[in-house]
């Protein structure tokens, strides 16, 4: 295991590998500082290295609760075998509603419209 890791652009609290042809619940534990530090229970994630796609990919993780000396609990199942790690969850890409679209397409339309008639009136 190694502390901290950089892998892919994710980084990574630790790494880890897992024997061949093995389907395995692993659970682990984190101080409440590095939990915190991550944003929460809710923002932990277990990711395992998918060997056919090349990439990491996140596996539903559990909040188990505390235990002792306030360490954190965890459990997550990592299909397969090779690389699984904890890091925190990626955010989603978040798409604009439509009406702050309505309201883009509106101020663009405006901003055409004006600079046009600001040519056609100087012009």
């Amino acid at each position: 295991m190694s502390p901290v890791e950089d892998l892919d652009g994710v980084r990574f609290i630790y790494v880890s590998s897992l024997p061949e042809n093995s389907v395995n619940m692993i659970e682990f534990k984190l101080s409440k500082d590095v939990v915190d530090s991550l944003g929460g229970e809710a923002r932990v994630s277990l990711f395992y290295y998918d060997q056919q796609d090349h990439s990491w990919k996140a596996v539903s993780t559990q909040y188990l609760g505390v235990g002792p000396q306030g360490y954190k609990y965890f459990r997550a199942e990592v299909p397969g075998d090779g690389l699984y790690g904890v890091a925190p969850t990626k955010a989603q890409p978040k798409f604009p509603s439509g009406a702050v679209i309505a309201i883009i397409v509106v101020a663009a339309v405006v901003a055409i419209g004006l600079a046009y008639y600001m040519t056609v009136k100087k012009g």
